[in-house]
């Protein structure tokens, strides 16, 4: 530790961001490491990246909300950081201690997107902690990953010596008992333990089959663990030193989303919806401020304007910022649900910039992929927000969807053409679609690259009228095989590190040639992951049991086809997705108090 510190101070000035690497920051916590197990929260991206994300917050202070456990944070460290920590011999270290990342009892690792793959291997390597599960020694560390990329963990599987599947803030504090009480058993013994958590899958347990075109997990069903609300919710958050991504105070004020939309991943591995009150969210929101300093406070879910009590929230939450001049944020927000009321509310405190997700230029294009929402309700809430004196608007949309035609790009253009006539700036934001796991379009393919071309050709139409970002294509396209991917695709993850690859997410690091030779090396057939998938194909993550019928994907893809909508299960019947056995496991406002049967279509 002495040796790091050491390191640090003769080396922070010649790195950029030096910030990212000091810890320190107010609400940072520090223990006396002696005698606990010691826990090291390993976010695969840089600091600000990491600092920003909700989820690692929670689970870090939440762990050392126990007297038992030690728990502290470590982000990848910049290509700079990389190379004057290979020079020197520096290992991997947490930030709070310094301490080597080797010396951990557990390397709590999270999987937000496939792209990471790269720099989870990369921070392994800093770490001098064995690539491969079956390479590790008893008193090495356990590997293991948590996050929405668990849901399809194969392609990495040999990385990690378990997976947790589901909500972390229950399942984290079983798996940290089972290692502490395993402490000096045999590396299976633990692994075996371990195996026994509800929610936990271990590979190195598992046998493999060929069944068709992919390889899968033989004879195994792990069920995805849920709470019943975001129960935890830290008030004490950490204030970074340097400017984050999402540099602002997080309130989860619900989990969960029933909306449908059949590209999202999210919204289907997270059902049902739970939300907290507003007095909760009122309590927490006021803790928030006065501990952090925050001057902005950020209402989260993945859909806060469908909270069944949003404009009494931002009423109460007004009442209680604008004395402190604290402004307010709401993530991506569904347009037919950011009424006047609300623009009026948000915009009396201080007006930040509005984001919407239309995600598809035409009627007929948002109705296959159930994004139930018209262009007089975009164009409506665009307006709402104009009056109220916004200047800035911000519009996610995707190319490369299924059943999608040239004119629904050309929809994009004429749609963001209105939109510019109401307000000063647009930007928008254009992703290549990717076929998740557990979606009604995991059956889909990847669009080929002409496709691409077309499209793009088309919304270069918006430069002048819109600052314009479209995704890579090839980053997407590595991204697609990842998310579909089975174990096989480990050796590409494992060739493409080896020939240098790393921080892949970040487009300017993003280097195809190596990830081309990393898919030659491994002798991989990409069309395998990448083409259109038959209903009855085994795929690679059918053994993790989201909840959701696996019919019931199929049904919505069908319906897709057809452009049939599925309306949002909390105001209507049951729509037989499985998940809910209205017991313990319910949305409180379904008005079919019985489960619905999958029926095929």
């Amino acid at each position: 530790m002495i040796e790091i510190e050491r390191f640090l101070h003769t080396t922070l000035l010649n790195v950029r961001k030096p910030s990212r690497y000091i810890g320190g920051e107010l609400n940072s916590i520090k223990k006396d490491p002696r005698g606990r197990l010691r826990f090291l929260l390993l976010f695969p991206d840089t600091y600000e990246v990491g600092m920003s994300h909700h989820g690692f917050r929670i689970l870090y202070h939440l762990l050392n909300d126990q007297d038992w456990i030690y728990a502290e944070r470590g982000f990848l460290p910049w290509v700079d950081m990389v190379a004057e920590m290979k020079e020197a011999g520096i290992p991997f270290f947490s930030l709070e201690t310094k301490t080597p990342a080797c010396a951990f009892d557990i390397v709590g690792i999270s999987l937000q997107y496939e792209l990471s793959y790269t720099s989870v291997l990369l921070a392994l390597d800093l770490a001098n902690i064995p690539l491969l599960s079956q390479e590790r020694a008893d008193d090495d560390p356990m590997v293991i990953a948590g996050g929405p990329c668990a849901t399809n963990p194969e392609p990495v599987a040999p990385f990690f010596d378990a997976f947790v599947l589901g909500d972390g803030e229950e399942v984290a504090l079983e798996v940290a008992h089972v290692v502490l009480e395993t402490k000096g058993m045999s590396r299976k013994r633990r692994l075996e333990k371990l195996a026994g958590i509800e929610g936990v899958y271990v590979p190195a347990l598992c046998s493999l089959e060929r069944t068709g075109r992919f390889v899968v997990p033989k004879r195994v069903k792990v069920k995805m663990r849920r709470i019943t609300k975001p129960w935890y919710q830290p008030t004490k958050q950490i204030v970074p030193y340097m400017e984050i991504v999402h540099d602002r105070g997080i309130v989860e004020i619900m989990r969960g989303c029933t909306r449908g939309c059949r590209f999202c991943q999210a919204g289907m591995i997270y059902r049902p919806v739970r939300e907290l009150s507003r007095e909760e969210i009122e309590k927490i929101a006021r803790d928030l401020v006065e501990e952090t300093g925050y001057e902005q406070v950020s209402l989260l879910s993945l859909s806060s304007m469908d909270h069944t009590d949003i404009e009494g929230i931002l009423g109460s939450i007004h009442q209680l910022m604008k004395d402190r001049m604290v402004s307010l944020s709401i993530p991506s927000t569904r347009v037919d649900s950011f009424t006047a009321e609300a623009a009026q509310i948000i915009a009396s405190i201080r007006k930040t910039g509005l984001t919407l997700a239309p995600e598809a230029g035409t009627q007929r294009l948002r109705d296959v992929i159930n994004k139930n929402v018209t262009e007089e309700e975009i164009l409506k809430a665009v307006e709402s927000a104009a009056k109220m004196g916004w200047k800035r608007v911000k519009l996610y949309f995707m190319i490369g969807l299924p059943f999608e035609e040239d004119e629904d790009v050309e929809g994009i253009v004429k749609l963001v053409g209105k939109i510019r006539r109401m307000v000063k700036k647009v930007t928008v934001n254009v992703s290549a679609f990717i076929p998740k796991a557990h979606t009604p379009f995991q059956f889909v393919g990847f669009m080929d690259q002409e496709t691409y071309k077309r499209r793009v050709e088309i919304l270069s139409k918006l430069r002048g009228t819109a600052e314009l970002k479209i995704s890579d294509y090839h980053q997407s396209k590595v991204e697609a095989l990842l998310s579909r991917g089975d174990r096989r695709l480990s050796r590409v993850v494992m060739a493409a590190f080896t020939r240098g690859a790393m921080l892949d997410e970040w487009e300017d690091r993003f280097d195809r040639k190596l990830w081309g030779k990393g898919v030659e090396e491994a002798n991989c057939d990409e069309s395998i992951y990448l083409d259109t998938v038959d209903r009855n194909e085994p795929l690679p993550w059918d053994f993790v049991d989201t909840g959701i019928d696996k019919r019931f994907l199929w049904n919505e893809y069908v319906k897709a086809s057809k452009g049939e909508k599925t309306p949002d299960c909390r105001f209507g019947n049951c729509s037989g997705c499985g998940v809910c056995d209205f017991d313990t496991v319910f949305n409180r406002l379904s008005s079919k108090p019985v489960r619905e049967e999958v029926k095929d279509v």
